[in-house]
Parts: C-alpha cells; structure tokens; sequence
C-alpha cells in the first residue's frame, strides 16, 4: 500500500499497489508509467474518508493499548464503549473501501483498464486475467523469437477460471 512493499520484488513476481492519500496528489499519467515501470496492477484509491476512519479507529487501540494496565473503573467503562466505537470504524473503512473498489481506476501496462463498475473482488480478478493475458502475449513473443533461432521450446498454456 502507497510507498510500503511487502514481501520481496520480482520483475516475474505479481505486484499490485494500491494508492491512497498518502501516496501524494498524482494524475493518471504518473499512475499508468509506474504500472509499465514496475510491471504492476495500480488501483487508483486517492478519493474516500476510510483513512479517516481507520487512523481515529488506530487512536482507540493504542490508548486502550497503553492505558490497560492502569484504568480506573470508570475509565474501563468508557474504553469498553468505545471499543465498540472501533469496531464499527473499522467496518464503515472496510465498506468504504468495497464501495470505492466497485469505480476506483486500475492501471495496467501504461493504460487504465476499462472494467466496468461491479463487484471490488469482480474487477480484481479481471485486472488478474489482464496481467496473465499480456504476460501470456509475452510469453508467446519469447516463443517466436527463441523458435525462429531453431530451438524447439514447448508452449505454456495459461488457463483462467
């Protein structure tokens, strides 16, 4: 998420980033170079207040994190209310954030991808089918090229279910 990898890189790896306020004010422009750049799926979630949400959901955690030991009763009553407070931040960023994937913009390979509004999980996948597909033409330029030298290299067959 923004400028924060985890796990490690590789240029054959799959990589998906997803961009938030964080990240800093970019246009699509920035988002369709760094797709080709990095080979990566970029999805475009700049727009929306489940930051908000999620960072004032953190701030309860941590109180109630360091304060544990030495709360009071009447203390404890209060972080018990709001510990449901946290909860139901931590649900309104999490539909917020299926709302924002069923319209938010995916780049791949230098253009956004014209994935009609549905389903976050829906549009995934068919930004996942994009990648296999141009990785599949890839694929089959290294065959012809690697073939046409008079080496005999058996196909890869890619299957999406």
């Amino acid at each position: 998420m923004d400028s924060e990898s985890k796990g490690s890189f590789s240029q054959d790896g799959l990589t998906i980033r997803i961009r938030t306020q964080f990240s800093g004010v970019k246009d699509a422009s920035d988002y369709q170079s760094e797709s080709i750049r990095d080979n990566a799926i970029i999805i475009d979630l700049t727009e929306g207040t489940f930051i908000d949400e999620l960072i004032r959901a953190n701030k309860i955690a941590t109180f109630r994190r360091n304060n544990s030991a030495t709360m009071s009763a009447s203390l404890t009553e209060i972080m018990s209310k709001k510990a449901s407070e946290m909860s139901d931040r931590i649900r309104r960023a999490e539909d917020m954030i299926r709302t924002a994937l069923t319209t938010a913009p995916i780049y791949l390979g230098g253009s956004q991808l014209d994935i009609k509004k549905k389903d976050g999980k829906d549009r995934m996948q068919d930004a996942l089918k994009e990648m296999l597909l141009m990785s599949q033409l890839n694929l089959n330029k290294h065959y012809l090229t690697i073939s046409g030298l008079g080496f005999h290299v058996h196909t890869v067959r890619l299957v999406l279910r």
